[in-house]
């Protein structure tokens, strides 16, 4: 019935309002890079260290903060989707990023 869709509906937005907020998101992401550690590529560092050092090059050129965050998490697509990482990173980023911002 159409009152069980309703009541359905709102159980699943006062749920994912306790698993979905904008703290719980950041810190998803964070996880997700966390999880690059000791995945190489074949380069001289793994990609969380590629993270760090991309981040760290944009922070010590003076970039504003959210271009640091995107240095850092440019890769996170990597384990997802390898061939195409980069828009899957554009797509997780994008609602929390400028239009200057996303790639």
């Amino acid at each position: 019935t159409n009152m069980a869709c309703k009541q359905d509906m709102d159980k699943m937005t006062l749920q994912f309002a306790k698993i979905g907020s904008s703290q719980q998101q950041a810190d998803r992401l964070l996880d997700i890079f966390k999880s690059l550690k000791g995945l190489n590529i074949g380069t001289n560092v793994d990609l969380y260290e590629h993270g760090l050092q991309t981040a760290t090059r944009a922070f010590r050129d003076a970039a504003d903060q959210e271009t640091v965050v995107v240095a850092l998490l440019h890769d996170i697509g990597e384990l997802l989707s390898p061939i195409c990482h980069g828009e899957v990173a554009a797509a997780l980023l994008r609602p929390y990023i400028s239009d200057q911002s996303h790639w």
